[in-house]
């Protein structure tokens, strides 16, 4: 959503903010996302869409060639071919502890809807010159890419 300001924590933790608090960034990458934002009642997504759960996207990257083959497919950056239409753009993230942004330009990090644990999250990652992808999970409080997926 445009201007989407889910505000679930305070300080270095809020819920969405733009890669290295520059607005120029937004238009290429979008905004990134604290996992609380992900799962907040007023869904950061549009009317009739919904932030992937890990099953999903585990649908999605078995149905590519698994996490070995599906991140050429899913990337339009880097050693990507996005033969699958993802368009997949690396965004990088932030880092939860010191609001620290890393990784823009060569690698992307999108969110699912499913808890690890306390503190963590399940995810995807998606690097420069890696084929597969990394299927893992991270900080709830860093900042990531969402991508929607209709209901």
């Amino acid at each position: 959503k445009e201007n989407v300001e889910i505000n679930t924590k305070t300080g270095n933790n809020r819920g969405v903010c733009n890669y290295n608090n520059d607005a120029n960034n937004v238009a290429t990458y979008g905004r990134l996302y604290n996992f609380y934002a992900v799962v907040d009642s007023r869904n950061l997504c549009p009317t009739g869409w919904h932030a992937p759960s890990d099953n999903e996207w585990t649908t999605l990257l078995n149905y590519l060639g698994g996490d070995s083959a599906a991140g050429v497919l899913l990337k339009g950056f880097g050693n990507g071919t996005n033969t699958s239409g993802f368009t997949a753009l690396a965004g990088g993230l932030r880092y939860s502890l010191d609001a620290y942004y890393g990784n823009m330009g060569s690698t992307c990090y999108f969110w699912s809807s499913t808890i690890n644990n306390n503190n963590s999250a399940w995810e995807i990652i998606l690097d420069n010159f890696s084929i597969g992808v990394v299927h893992t999970y991270g900080n709830k409080y860093n900042g990531e890419s969402v991508r929607c997926l209709k209901d």
